[in-house]
């Protein structure tokens, strides 16, 4: 048996010597940006568009699809921004220099979008809009890309992203318990929401990437040769990846379907008008206090294992919500302590194992596509995203449910099928592509010490064949775990 320990000595394919397993500082520093961009996204999601319709006085219909329009333009940006972060090479290495390029644009369509002049119309938003999600995409992508390649061990990389993602959850419950502590309940109109988040993101954004920057280096990568396309060729190559991406394709669906249904789910289904806040709050606590027992989950089963326990739990809890008494708070509690520790194997885990697949890929091609395989991460989700509110919603309203009607037992019925019964039985098919998952923790490690005995092997010669073969959509395969 071959432990990861066994490549606990980086290889130089990936880290031309590495920098070794990261202190907690440097884990800390690492994960501090993930806390502002969190408490940036929220307000994207929960309150833009009612402020824009309400507030703005702009037309709800409209303002949806100048959002949506530019998230199908996000989604082509992210692979761009994969790409150019894995090609483009700098003194300051290919990925800082990206978020610290991203973080003034940022902050500057942030101020606008969020606290827009008086009179402002339908080109005020879609520039803005346009400008964040350009500027988003130039930090986040480069951001998780720098996380997978700041270890090259199977156990390290998910410490990297447990603490990324525990510090993304952090900046959840900010987002939301922030407005609460320091307005008023007379002053919680979105606008004044909207003004405590802008402060609080403007000062932690700057601080938290210009502080990571500083205290976390890059390892050395060998810089990427193919074009775009070839690039695009070589991940759609990596079977165990795509592999993956399906499970979290089916996850992603199964979990914004509960999305588009959780206010419905909550003031109606449960009896518990008001508390959509306090349970938000309680599942990301939840979810934060178990991450060290997630950690130790993967350090025993493994990644894969620990992800599908998280989506059984997701399953389970889903299923709780459809048995809480009306009315009953206490009882509408427990699901959501139990989803906040399932939500974060699903946050936590992805992202690591995506990292494990570029191992692969970099044996195939000999070069290292981190930017890439983020930003094909990136695209699922927002695909998950997207089919699973087309299918949400309009499933209720065909199944006859109407939000501003009285609501009686039948009503009930059709959001517990719809908004619970649907995406718990869709959890079932992503644990069976995930269960037998071919890169554990054994294979990673064989992974790295093949890579380290070819980079140490390597003349210069075989370089460019190597970067050849890529092109040519050939190369080396391990084919025990591309299958």
């Amino acid at each position: 048996m071959i432990d990861a320990s066994s490549s606990a000595k980086p290889s130089p394919a990936i880290a031309g010597g590495g920098q070794g397993p990261l202190s907690l500082g440097k884990l800390l520093a690492y994960s501090g940006p993930a806390i502002p961009m969190n408490i940036l996204f929220v307000p994207l999601v929960i309150y833009l568009p009612p402020f824009y319709s309400t507030d703005m006085r702009l037309d709800l219909a409209t303002v949806g699809l100048i959002f949506f329009l530019v998230r199908m333009w996000d989604a082509v940006l992210d692979q761009v921004m994969g790409y150019v972060s894995d090609r483009v090479h700098t003194r300051y290495g290919r990925r800082r220099i990206w978020m610290l390029a991203a973080v003034p644009l940022l902050m500057l369509a942030a101020k606008f979008l969020l606290d827009p002049p008086a009179g402002a119309g339908y080109a005020h938003l879609w520039i803005c809009v346009f400008v964040f999600y350009c500027a988003w995409t130039m930090l986040q992508i480069p951001y998780l890309s720098w996380g997978a390649e700041l270890s090259d061990n199977y156990l390290g990389r998910n410490r990297i992203t447990s603490f990324r993602e525990a510090a993304g959850m952090v900046g959840i419950v900010l987002a939301v318990l922030l407005p609460l502590l320091v307005l008023p309940e007379s002053a919680r109109s979105i606008h004044n929401i909207l003004a405590v988040v802008l402060v609080a993101a403007l000062v932690l954004l700057p601080t938290t990437v210009l502080f990571a920057a500083a205290s976390v280096g890059e390892n050395r990568i060998e810089q990427t040769h193919t074009s775009f396309f070839a690039a695009l060729r070589a991940v759609a190559a990596n079977k165990p990846f795509l592999r993956l991406m399906a499970a979290y394709l089916i996850g992603g669906v199964a979990t914004s379907i509960y999305n588009a249904c959780v206010v419905f789910l909550i003031d109606v289904g449960m009896n518990l008008p008001g508390s959509f806040l306090l349970l938000v709050v309680t599942q990301y606590l939840s979810g934060i206090v178990c991450v060290p027992l997630l950690m130790m989950a993967v350090a025993r089963i493994g990644k894969h294992r620990a992800l599908c326990l998280g989506i059984g739990g997701t399953s389970l809890a889903l299923l709780g919500m459809a048995f809480v008494q009306p009315g009953v708070l206490w009882q509408g509690v427990l699901p959501f302590v139990v989803l906040g520790p399932a939500v974060a194997a699903s946050l936590l885990l992805p992202s690591a194992i995506v990292a494990d697949t570029v191992d692969l890929d970099m044996l195939r091609t000999g070069e290292s596509r981190a930017g890439q395989y983020m930003a094909v991460l990136n695209f699922v989700a927002k695909m998950g995203i997207a089919i699973g509110v087309g299918i949400g919603l309009p499933l209720l309203g065909w199944l006859g449910y109407q939000p501003n009607a009285q609501h009686g037992p039948d009503d009930i019925r059709t959001l517990h099928m719809v908004g619970l019964f649907l995406p718990a039985l869709m959890c079932l098919p992503a644990i069976a592509l995930l269960w037998n998952f071919p890169l554990g923790r054994r294979e990673s490690a064989l992974l790295q010490r093949r890579l380290q005995d070819r980079s140490r092997r390597r003349t210069p010669d075989e370089k460019v064949a190597t970067t050849q073969n890529a092109e040519a959509g050939s190369g080396p395969v391990f084919s025990a775990a591309n299958e």
